[in-house]
């Protein structure tokens, strides 16, 4: 089985319910183990985010913006 493509999503906290919606689209990639999404809610009090976020950037293989 191949690795599970790491996908950060940045977006801005006014364009929350965008994200949510791509999460939806992005659910069956979750649910085969295709996909591992996260953004900045995944990362937990007290954690180095600066690090966390840069290092998901490290590979892009989808950038989007609206």
């Amino acid at each position: 089985m191949k690795t599970a493509v790491d996908i950060f999503i940045a977006y801005a906290h006014n364009d929350l319910h965008f994200k949510d919606e791509l999460k939806k689209f992005l659910r069956p990639l979750l649910n085969t183990g295709r996909a591992q999404v996260w953004d900045d809610y995944d990362i937990e009090a007290g954690h180095d985010w600066k690090l966390k976020s840069k290092n998901g950037y490290m590979e892009p293989i989808l950038s989007c913006s609206s």
